[in-house]
């Protein structure tokens, strides 16, 4: 994918979504019944030019629109006049600073956070240097002034150069010049910084042959130089030494390490007024908004799920940082060493295989201890206080939430959902309809020499048609045939055929019976969702009458092969440090991404990687917060300060045999 595409394909989809809601989102006219009062908006002049164009473009908008800009007292003074209740958005270069949160908080004012766009820097090197990373001391040490006047590419660790480096950039006094100087140590770049005109000059100056170039710009002026983003910029090690590109995602975490986040703060009681609504609206979601007028000043805009977040804390009156707060609640060391007991069923084996398989890659001192003993022997073992985590596919029984009670286990359960597995034939099977228990022994029983296994559906039932009965299995490993046995069919003894087509691909499996007249499958919803097949989903019988599979009937639990998919984790052994890097760990990103390839009935990605991760967030900092403040004074771990006026932001085991054998209610 192009570099340029990678940057900016948020800024497409935010736009898109915006043309649709544009006309409901912003009224042609802001004259109520009442008068409304002018929005004042004062702060950094740094951030002056952008959003004038966003107040021009809505007050076209939006007849009667009266917003009213002012960056003249600065950011210091912006702050003043939203603790004192006088300006009602401040625009920022960085994030609120601590002195400027208890000023605000003695006058009994509170605001909303909301991300306005990005600034971020693009390094470019002669492509002959061969260099792709760079520490960012490296950099600091090459750009910044009093650096060595003679330095070389060999000293940047070029495997191919070692002449003397020439450098190139914006003209002093420029934003990228600026925005460098306050990234760099000594506040101020270089001498001998050369300036070959426009970012098309500097980039075709990289581009030069035997030219050496080193150059920086922004990277917003990159991707419109570049379009098609033939030229990757360099990246830039983190503190933890791993290399960083600048996109739109390391901006947004904040681990690109030459950028910085622009703010808007709202005062909270401003933010109840309908015109400060509809104008802060227009900024993050107008058509006209951020995400055109962005890209055409030079700044990146964040993603969708950004805006609507901000968004939603300015409608919902949700105060504090939230942007600006350190991206992980916990500070727990990648390096911890200690050990997490896991307990409970192995239905869910194939799910948390790959999310704990990441948990341990990250935290490579973590050891992850783990018994597959079913739903009943889990839940007694985590409310008995002997582990950790567990994973269930049933709710605890009245007498096991006691005995958490009791031993002062409390769960913070991660719900994600419901799995079912549903049982396919042709579409055009028109003689059943549902399975019962019966129905489905007579299918699967293996064959005795008195009794042989049935071959055609009418050996079935005499009113089905005289054709040979296609069974397409999955393979005992995986669970489902046990699934089916064990909830339906209901003997622990029962002997299953041997003689089925046996497939590991539950979309071969449901393509292939789809393709004929007499073949039955069996496989997991979430494989289904994936499927185009053209089958019929049988309804299921287990004693109360057929029951089509639905997400309603997954969720209210009348659909007999279906189950929760739950994680428990163990709130009275928070001590642990990687209990908490556990629990947190199920909102990383690579967690979120393979949670979105099971697509469990019910379970909604966005307001879990939003809604459920605030709360989990708000839980894990209140955690390490209260255990913060009863650590000893020598012990207590240092909290980020924002700097107060011109802050930037710095940037398993695969179960057993007899394991698998597990099923959700046990």
């Amino acid at each position: 994918m192009p570099y340029s595409w990678r940057l900016f394909r948020s800024v497409l989809l935010v736009a898109a979504a915006a043309t649709m809601i544009f006309a409901l989102a912003v009224p042609v006219s802001l004259a109520q019944d009442g008068e409304t009062q002018p929005v004042v908006v004062q702060g950094t002049p740094e951030l002056e030019t952008l959003v004038t164009a966003i107040r021009d473009a809505y007050a076209a908008a939006s007849e009667g629109a009266d917003v009213q800009i002012d960056a003249s007292g600065g950011l210091r003074a912006a702050f003043e006049g939203l603790c004192s209740g006088d300006v009602d958005v401040v625009m920022s270069t960085g994030p609120i600073s601590d002195a400027q949160i208890q000023a605000c908080a003695d006058q009994g004012e509170g605001f909303v956070e909301v991300v306005l766009a990005y600034e971020a820097l693009a390094l470019l090197t002669a492509p002959e240097a061969g260099l792709t990373c760079l520490a960012q001391t490296a950099v600091s040490d090459a750009w910044q002034l009093g650096a060595a006047a003679d330095l070389t590419w060999a000293d940047l660790g070029s495997p191919t150069l070692s002449d003397a480096v020439a450098f190139y950039g914006p003209e002093a006094g420029s934003r990228a010049a600026l925005l460098f100087e306050s990234l760099v140590p000594a506040g101020a770049l270089r001498d001998g910084i050369e300036t070959p005109g426009d970012p098309a000059a500097l980039l075709a100056k990289v581009q030069e042959a035997g030219a050496g170039a080193f150059a920086y710009m922004m990277l917003a002026d990159l991707a419109a130089a570049d379009p098609d983003g033939a030229v990757a910029p360099l990246q830039v090690q983190d503190a933890a030494g791993a290399c960083i590109a600048p996109e739109v995602e390391t901006l947004a975490d904040r681990t690109y390490p030459l950028a910085r986040t622009d703010y808007l703060y709202i005062n909270a009681e401003s933010a109840a007024r309908p015109e400060v609504q509809t104008f802060v609206e227009f900024v993050l979601t107008g058509e006209e908004g951020v995400t055109a007028q962005g890209p055409a000043r030079g700044y990146p805009p964040a993603d969708a799920a950004t805006y609507e977040t901000g968004l939603a804390n300015l409608l919902g009156a949700k105060t504090g940082r939230t942007f600006s707060r350190p991206i992980s609640p916990i500070q727990v060391d990648a390096a911890t060493e200690g050990t997490l007991t896991v307990t409970g069923t192995a239905m869910l084996y194939d799910l948390v295989r790959r999310i704990e398989g990441q948990f341990t890659a990250q935290y490579t001192g973590a050891t992850l201890e783990t018994e597959y003993v079913g739903n009943a022997a889990g839940w007694d073992a985590f409310c008995a206080g002997e582990a950790d985590v567990l994973r269930a596919t049933r709710a605890a029984t009245e007498e096991q939430l006691a005995q958490c009670a009791a031993n002062g286990i409390e769960s913070y359960t991660l719900d994600l959902g419901q799995q079912a597995l549903v049982i396919a034939v042709p579409a055009g099977a028109d003689w059943i309809e549902c399975l019962d228990a019966e129905t489905a022994a007579a299918l699967l029983r293996a064959g005795t020499e008195d009794a042989p296994a049935a071959l055609t559906w009418q050996e079935i039932n005499a009113d089905w048609p005289d054709r040979p009965l296609l069974l397409v299995a999955p393979p005992a490993r995986t669970g489902e045939t046990d699934t089916l046995v064990a909830s339906l069919i209901g003997s622990p003894s029962f002997a299953v055929r041997q003689d089925m087509v046996e497939s590991s691909d539950p979309l071969y499996r449901a393509q292939g019976v789809a393709n004929t007249d007499n073949g039955l499958t069996w496989l997991w919803w979430t494989d289904l969702q994936d499927s185009a097949a053209n089958v019929k989903l049988l309804s299921v019988d287990a004693g109360a009458g057929c029951v089509a599979p639905s997400a309603e009937t997954f969720a209210d639990g009348s659909y007999a092969l279906s189950f929760p998919v739950r994680v428990h984790v163990s709130q009275a052994t928070f001590a642990n440090p990687l209990v908490r890097a556990y629990l947190w760990h199920f909102f990383a990103q690579s967690t979120l991404d393979t949670l979105a390839e099971y697509p469990f009935a019910g379970f909604d990605l966005d307001a879990y990687s939003r809604d459920v991760r605030e709360g989990v967030y708000e839980l894990l900092a209140a955690y390490e917060a209260q255990a913060a403040a009863e650590a000893p004074a020598d012990e207590a771990a240092p909290t980020e300060t924002p700097a107060e006026e011109t802050a930037t932001e710095t940037p398993a085991n695969a179960p057993s045999s007899q394991d698998t054998t597990a099923t959700p209610g046990n």
